[in-house]
Order: structure tokens, then sequence, then C-alpha cells
């Protein structure tokens, strides 16, 4: 296994790691780990498809130094070539519709407004 020192200078941007091995026979992994040394390595992604290229894309990334580590998966140490592309945040993927209550309001009585500390009471709402 070989590792590269990666640096992101700005907090949220989005990073595309490629690397692509000599040898079409190849097979190599990438890992992204973020550097919390004393304390822990975490890992961040992963690319660990079959084949001699690999490519790992994140969508945010927290600023802070980072190990990219590549391995001949096989154990047969192999040349290949690695890059680094970073760019501004990505746009969120769509995000589902929030869950509705469907026929319910949250509806409270003078009664209930009247009482302290208390939430909305759920009451179906009148059918038009």
């Amino acid at each position: 296994a070989r590792q590269i020192r990666m640096l992101c200078r700005a907090a949220g941007q989005s990073v595309t790691i490629s690397t692509s091995a000599a040898n079409v026979d190849a097979d190599i992994d990438l890992y992204v780990i973020a550097d919390g040394r004393p304390i822990w390595l975490p890992l961040v992604a992963a690319g660990v498809e079959t084949g001699q290229t690999e490519t790992v894309s994140i969508d945010s990334l927290p600023a802070g130094n980072y190990f990219l580590i590549v391995i001949d998966f096989p154990g047969v140490p192999t040349d290949y070539s690695i890059s680094t592309t970073f760019g501004p945040p990505r746009a969120p993927a769509a995000v589902a519709p929030a869950l509705t209550a469907g026929p319910w309001d949250a509806v409270r009585t003078k009664r209930e407004r009247a009482r302290a500390g208390s939430g909305p009471t759920l009451r179906p709402r009148p059918r038009r």
C-alpha cells in the first residue's frame, strides 16, 4: 500500500479522486482517510471496484488533512497515476417531500391553549 497526503483548505469543497493502473490486468483499490491523529483515522470514502481504475467523489469535504491510500488488490505492486480535482460544493440531491399528517391538523382549543406547556393536539380537519 502507498499513501499520499492531501490537504483540503476550505470546508465544504467537492473533490473527485481518480486512479488508473498502468497494467490493464491490475486491480487497485482507493481509500480516503481523514487525518485525525493521534486519536483515530476515520475512513471517508473507498473505491473498491474490480479493475485498473477507481474514482471516488465526495460532495462536501471538511477542511483538513487526508491520506489517499492505493492498494494493489492481488498484492502485486503496480505503477499507477492519481489525480485530484477540487471544486465548489455540489448542490444537494433532491430531498423527498416531508411526510404530512394527512387529514389531521395541529389545532388547539381555547381550553388547551390556556394550559401551560401543553403541545398541539391533533384533531381531524373538517371535510370540505
